[in-house]
């Protein structure tokens, strides 16, 4: 299996991973548990600021409408990364989402026990 999660079994046969990462999973969760009013907060959190250049447009804002929409609009944009969970845990934190926050926070601790990190 090659670092991009594509099964190379043959030189003729690349198939993306069946199996979901634990970072996929994560979000996947999150995004679940992600009720309208929580994304509605969070679209607008994620707003790009002139200056900064990072965030959603406007486009962005008006055509996200689920958990799921959101997390991969914060992927396509670079706000979040399996390397960058910064932005998507302090928005939730915003939004009083504790129980997800927390989801993360074990997510990160047992990343960082598999990668060697500390």
């Amino acid at each position: 299996m090659s670092a991009e999660g594509i099964v190379t079994s043959s030189p003729m046969m690349s198939l993306p991973n069946p199996f979901p990462t634990p970072y996929r999973i994560l979000l996947h969760s999150i995004s679940q548990e992600l009720q309208k009013d929580h994304v509605d907060q969070l679209r607008l959190l994620f707003k790009s600021e002139e200056d900064q250049g990072m965030g959603f447009t406007i486009e962005d804002v008006d055509s996200i409408r689920t958990g799921t929409q959101l997390i991969l609009r914060m992927e396509d944009r670079g706000i979040l990364s399996r390397g960058n969970l910064h932005a998507l845990k302090r928005g939730l934190h915003l939004i009083n989402r504790k129980d997800l926050v927390d989801k993360v926070d074990t997510y990160l601790s047992i990343d960082c026990d598999q990668d060697g990190g500390g």
